[in-house]
């Protein structure tokens, strides 16, 4: 389906499931412990069902996630104040955020800057479900 730096994403049989496989010391296994929790409350974290370390070649991290749909355009704008402020950039004072947009950035700044990793946030690491924009896998070693 596809892959990143530190990654690849495998469609299911059945369809009903995408499995990720990244490395482990990728980023992804640290957002991917707290969306499992948070897309319960929160609509723009991954739906993650399963996620587990993994040692056959090399150390890895696997997950078991709802299928999403690629970004559509028309989401690009929306989405750019939430990159911006990710990264840590000024973002305009009349830039609103809801709490759960404001609940991810919180999240995912803290969590690159308890770990070593970095924030990674391109178009591509946003998802669609729905008409819902989801970030997929926003950190990088």
């Amino acid at each position: 389906v596809g892959e990143g730096a530190c990654g690849k994403v495998f469609k299911s049989p059945c369809g009903m499931f995408v499995c990720k496989i990244s490395r482990a010391d990728a980023g992804y296994p640290l957002y991917a412990n707290w969306a499992q929790q948070a897309w319960r409350t929160n609509p723009h974290a991954p739906q993650i069902l399963w996620g587990e370390a993994i040692s056959y070649v090399d150390k890895g991290y696997m997950s078991l996630l709802e299928p999403l749909e690629k970004l559509s355009q028309d989401m690009e704008d929306v989405i750019s104040p939430v990159q911006g402020k990710l990264y840590g950039y000024h973002v305009d004072a009349d830039v609103c955020f809801t709490d759960h947009e404001e609940q991810l950035i919180s999240t995912v700044r803290s969590l690159a800057e308890k770990s070593r990793v970095r924030v990674d946030v391109h178009n591509g690491n946003f998802m669609m479900r729905g008409k819902q924009w989801v970030l997929t896998d926003p950190l990088i070693c």
